[in-house]
């Protein structure tokens, strides 16, 4: 097991990717919805805090496969997996561009969905090697 968040090799049990991903996504939304806006406002160039959005995200994606190759055991497949779980949340914002309230409860619902319910499925699926 490899517990070093910065390093993509390795595996992590379901404790430390829970504790991963809450830490991840907190400061994915910290840098999103304080840091990003004050950038706007003082009409600072938004890049620098993009890149750090995607550092975040890349780390996501190693936790993700770091997660995923306990049970999945083709690099292949892991990382496919990975990417769709990792990236899936930037198509969201597609959905605010209609009009209208059903919509935006989608929006939420899907929210919900890939924010809690992909991490949770993802961390109760017991890795291949228990028992062995």
């Amino acid at each position: 097991m490899n517990f070093n968040i910065f390093s993509p090799k390795g595996e992590i049990d379901r404790s430390t990717f829970v504790i991963y991903y809450i830490l991840l996504t907190v400061l994915y939304f910290i840098i999103g919805w304080l840091i990003f806006p004050l950038f706007l406002k003082y009409k600072w160039e938004p890049l620098f805090v993009e890149v750090l959005l995607f550092v975040v995200n890349l780390f996501v994606f190693f936790n993700y496969k770091k997660r995923i190759i306990q049970f999945v055991k083709n690099l292949f497949a892991c990382v496919t997996l990975s990417l769709i779980l990792t990236f899936d949340h930037l198509a969201l914002p597609i959905l605010l561009q209609k009009d209208g309230e059903a919509s935006f409860i989608i929006f939420l619902i899907l929210v919900i969905f890939v924010f809690i319910v992909q991490p949770a499925v993802i961390a109760l699926i017991p890795a291949k090697n228990i028992g062995k």
